[in-house]
């Protein structure tokens, strides 16, 4: 049986977060009643054990890990992780469609929709020259 993979997020309150402002371990989604889901991580410590206590988390920041590391920092790769080749400067971010992880960087031209990049992003993480920069949540990555 394969483990699941956790995910991260940004907890509602900031002093539940880690050193890089996000909480780990496992989602869940609490249904009240339409529009009025809260979101919540289950987080576990670096050591893969539980905390006995369930983190609200912000909707918009909850990514799941690829399962894969990058190449530089052997650090695990989540939905929304961004990337900058570093010849071209292009920002690539770590997307989920179709059932599968992608690279995804925004059209040149303004009106499109953004490009899929490398619909495989184990080759790209490994044999690109990419870098990482952060995620789309960073202030930083603004």
């Amino acid at each position: 049986m394969t483990e699941p993979r956790k995910y991260r997020a940004q907890p509602i309150n900031p002093t539940h977060a880690g050193e890089d402002g996000f909480v780990y371990g496992w989602y869940i989604e609490q249904y009240f009643t339409p529009n009025s889901n809260r979101y919540f991580i289950f987080p576990n410590n670096r050591e893969g054990k539980f905390l006995d206590q369930f983190i609200e988390v912000k909707k918009d920041t909850i990514g799941q890990s690829t399962g894969l590391k990058d190449k530089e920092r052997y650090a695990e790769v989540y939905e929304h992780d961004q990337y900058r080749g570093k010849e071209s400067g292009t920002i690539y971010t770590v997307v989920f469609k179709d059932g599968k992880y992608s690279l995804e960087y925004d059209a040149p031209t303004s009106g499109h929709p953004p490009i899929i990049f490398y619909h495989d992003i184990s080759y790209a993480l490994h044999n690109l020259d990419l870098e990482y920069r952060g995620t789309i949540h960073d202030k930083e990555g603004e």
